[in-house]
């Protein structure tokens, strides 16, 4: 038996490929995953999937009637309960069980939980009233994949002063090519082309320069260093429905925890 686990994405040249990969068990009851490769597609649709994901298991030597599970992202072209894959699949091998991919409803769950999270919203305008300094909500840095923060908001910790500094460096840098610029009408397109970097590096250095980005990245850190752990068990080859449950209970209780430190 071997259950189905599949995501589409773009490459560096734009072209859409699906990933499948192959869940089994041996005799043992020993947990392999096996990725037979991407395979790029003509169409997004369900029914295109379908047909390349029947191809991939038909090269494979693989037969649709021993599949007894698939897991995909939250994905209406994927996991819709009429036209989806998951549907066409069910159509075909009725024990094929459909599981949405765990990691992607952790990255769900995660988004929803930052938004709606007045408590934190609170205590950065409490602090930032105190410090008499300008108050902004808490936006998100990407719509998906929320859980896998960490190691990049660790870094900007790691560097802050240094990115302040190379980020005027930037501005003050792409403010000389424009001005040598200017003196030459052959050098109007390097006036465009340079302004616009330019602007944002300006942009981005005067909110680094700010209270709350800095409160942000820091409390962004202590969220998702937590949730980027239960993210990396979720999607181990030998994770167990009983890993998830116990990791996740661990992970309310941190979050428990450092609630009631800070409140």
């Amino acid at each position: 038996w071997f259950s189905l686990i599949c995501d589409e994405t773009c490459d560096e040249s734009t072209l859409e490929q699906l990933c499948v990969g192959i869940r089994s068990l041996n005799d043992n009851y020993e947990i392999f995953e096996d990725v037979l490769g991407p395979y790029e597609l003509s169409r997004q649709n369900a029914e295109t999937i379908v047909e390349v994901i029947f191809d991939i298991l038909t090269r494979c030597g693989l037969n649709i009637s021993a599949c007894r599970g698939q897991s995909y992202d939250g994905a209406s072209s994927m996991s819709g309960i009429y036209g989806g894959v998951s549907a066409l699949v069910l159509k075909q091998q009725s024990k094929a069980f459909f599981v949405q991919c765990n990691a992607d409803c952790l990255d769900l769950a995660t988004i929803d939980f930052v938004r709606r999270s007045p408590k934190r919203l609170a205590i950065l305008k409490e602090i930032s009233n105190q410090l008499s300094m300008p108050y902004s909500n808490l936006t998100s840095l990407c719509p998906t994949r929320r859980t896998m923060r960490a190691e990049p908001y660790n870094s900007l910790l790691i560097n802050y002063e240094l990115a302040i500094q190379n980020l005027n460096y930037v501005y003050l840098f792409i403010l000389l090519l424009i001005f040598l610029a200017w003196f030459q009408e052959a050098l109007y397109t390097l006036i465009e082309e340079k302004g616009g970097p330019g602007i944002r590096a300006n942009g981005l250095h005067e909110q680094m320069s700010k209270f709350y980005f800095f409160f942000r990245l820091k409390l962004g850190y202590l969220l998702f260093s937590a949730t980027e752990k239960l993210s990396r068990i979720i999607q181990s080859s030998r994770c167990c429905l009983q890993d998830v449950f116990s990791s996740a209970e661990s992970l309310i209780r941190y979050f428990e925890r450092i609630r009631g430190k800070m409140t």
